[in-house]
């Protein structure tokens, strides 16, 4: 997922975990998302179909380069 976003995988573990999808047990990462958690998220997001409308015409993504890399 951190490859296909350019997200950092600790930015993408941590908020999967504060959204209770993920738990880190035993130096792994567990998966324990049910239904009810992803009707509850897609409630919360707002919009017609449960997110937030966008225009993808609009949308221009670029990595963030640290200076460091």
């Amino acid at each position: 997922m951190a490859e296909i976003t350019s997200i950092r995988e600790i930015d993408i573990s941590s908020v999967l975990e504060e959204l209770k999808i993920i738990r880190y047990h035993d130096g792994n990462y567990i998966i324990v998302c049910d239904e009810t958690i992803l009707i509850e998220l897609a409630k919360k997001s707002g919009g017609k179909k449960g997110g937030i409308e966008v225009n993808p015409d609009k949308l221009l993504w670029v990595p963030y380069k640290l200076k460091y890399d």
